[in-house]
């Protein structure tokens, strides 16, 4: 038997067609989304790598926090060795240098 997903409200919202989604300017479409429920604009990024990439337990990571310029936060794990952000972002190759050098400190 197939294990369905439970989903939760603003998801079920979604899925239902009952909440739009909008492209955000300045972010692309597959990383940030907008929805618009009750008057209030609800942003949402993206969580999951059609690519996925399986990390290893005892890989180091660190919690990183960072701050766009809308004024919103974004809070992702960190896997050192292969310089991506949980959801499949993956940082540029001096992000790595940039880290090392404050965690020296």
């Amino acid at each position: 038997m197939r294990r369905r997903r439970r989903l939760g409200p603003s998801a079920l919202a979604l899925a239902l067609g009952v909440v739009r989604l909008y492209a955000v300017s300045g972010y692309a479409s597959k990383f940030r989304l907008a929805a618009v429920w009750r008057g209030r604009i609800l942003p949402y990024q993206a969580w999951r790598n059609p690519r996925p990439v399986a990390h290893p337990v005892g890989e180091t990571r660190y919690w990183l926090t960072l701050w766009l310029q809308d004024g919103t936060s974004l809070g992702r794990p960190y896997f050192v060795e292969t310089t991506e952000l949980l959801g499949g972002v993956v940082m540029p190759a001096g992000f790595r240098a940039i880290l090392d050098r404050y965690l020296s400190e």
